[in-house]
């Protein structure tokens, strides 16, 4: 006992109830309880209980069935009494060690508020094998919606079926169906989530109360772990109802997003929370950025939501090991990869909107076009011969197969319409303007 309580950083004071071995016999009894009496002495009383006398003593699985039994008062926060209890044992020191039997069912009472309950259970084995463990149990709020979602949040929960096979595996996701709807889902995801650490073959389904999951089909899990890769687009992804979910429902998404707005607001007197962006409630359905979103807004705009996004995944455990970006992405890479702090990747694409915001009123935009840069200059030359000597230049080598015009709208346009008629793909994309494929 004394070597348990050595390797738990605990001590025998700390212990809320206590299971003995206690087989109800004359002597052994008074040995046991006033052993322990003088061990875990305390000011108030000491609860203590034996499952032998509700169930019998069960040899060999003795210890087993005392922690099943633990685990159950865990569970519900219950002390179950030991039945047949009338004339306690002359011989142990109730009194003096302030020892008492519950003979009635009873509340967990918990010494501390600021952990889990403790309880410690001891077994002697029929060979005389002795065992004693120090249990703690979950961790206080278990039920609670962890801090990472808002207060009130209808939140989701990740739940994994494993097993050592994709049918086994299947099986339990097939009956977690049947209990997820009525059960606890933040308690179930815990402890299958934990289950599954060990087994090859996993599947998983996110569920909120009341609805019924559907669990993909089970995936082997590699024996090391797979490099996570970060990737940031660039502008044209962006619309006004991006961020809105999260904002409304991830505390932590929510705070940063926050966050970085007090830092847009200090660059630019404007806050774009208060335009629309994000917020939880929208009074007007429609855009009021418009179509296409002004440059200034869009750059700082896209690298906030990532910034947060990137927070919002480390909060659950899931960092990068590689970040790319492309284009405005490439902003947010300079935070992501540690390079800079948030604040200063925002800052920069508040400085680079105002930069190209000035270029928004030369009417340009651009084409990804997927040709060689030889093809890419006869359509140029073809343009121009046509238009006249206008802005229209090969952009970028995107790669050999494929590059980015840019120039005046008009030759633009000009030039994405031969490359269509001459079955290319591409894309048009305006500065801050979604792209728009074919």
């Amino acid at each position: 006992m004394r070597r348990a309580f050595a390797q738990t950083n605990r001590k025998p004071q700390d212990v809320d109830f206590l299971e003995l071995h206690a087989t109800g016999t004359a002597s052994g009894d008074p040995t046991e309880a006033n052993w322990v009496g003088a061990e875990f002495k305390r000011d108030d009383e000491l609860v203590l209980c034996s499952l032998k006398g509700n169930v019998g003593h069960l040899e060999i699985a003795a210890f087993l069935a005392s922690l099943c039994k633990v685990c159950s008062v865990f569970e519900t926060g219950l002390i179950p009494p030991n039945v047949n209890f009338v004339t306690p044992n002359p011989a142990i020191r109730w009194d003096e060690y302030r020892l008492r039997v519950p003979t009635e069912i009873e509340p967990l009472k918990v010494r501390s508020s600021t952990r889990p309950a403790l309880v410690a259970m001891t077994s002697s084995g029929i060979g005389g094998a002795n065992g004693h463990a120090v249990v703690e149990g979950p961790p206080i709020s278990t039920n609670s919606i962890p801090s990472f979602w808002v207060e009130g949040a209808d939140a989701p929960s990740l739940v994994i079926a494993g097993g050592l096979s994709p049918r086994s595996s299947a099986a339990v996701g097939e009956s977690l169906l049947h209990i997820l709807e009525s059960e606890d889902v933040i308690g179930l995801s815990r402890v299958f989530g934990r289950r599954a650490r060990s087994m090859t073959w996993r599947s998983f389904a996110v569920a909120k109360a009341g609805k019924t999951p559907k669990f993909n089909e089970a995936a082997i899990i590699p024996k090391h772990k797979i490099p996570i890769v970060f990737v940031f687009s660039g502008q044209g992804t962006q619309h006004f109802e991006m961020g809105r979910d999260l904002f409304r429902t991830s505390a932590v998404f929510r705070a940063s997003i926050i966050e970085l707005d007090k830092v847009y607001k200090a660059a630019t007197g404007s806050s774009l929370i208060e335009l629309g962006l994000f917020t939880e409630t929208v009074t007007d359905t429609k855009d009021p950025l418009g179509d296409p979103w002004p440059i200034a807004i869009t750059l700082p705009a896209l690298t906030m939501l990532q910034l947060a996004l990137v927070e919002t995944l480390a909060a659950i455990g899931v960092t990068p090991d590689i970040v790319v970006g492309h284009s405005a992405g490439e902003t947010a890479v300079l935070s992501a990869s540690g390079s800079g702090s948030k604040e200063l990747a925002l800052e920069v694409a508040i400085a680079r909107g105002r930069a190209m915001a000035l270029l928004e009123q030369a009417s340009g935009t651009m084409a990804a076009v997927s040709c060689s840069p030889e093809d890419a200059a006869g359509f140029i030359a073809e343009v121009h011969a046509e238009l006249g000597e206008g802005t229209l230049t090969v952009g970028c080598y995107n790669t050999p197969g494929a590059v980015t015009l840019s120039g005046a709208e008009s030759h633009i346009d000009l030039a994405v319409k031969k490359a269509s008629a001459a079955g290319i793909s591409l894309a048009s994309c305006g500065p801050g303007s979604p792209c728009t494929r074919t």
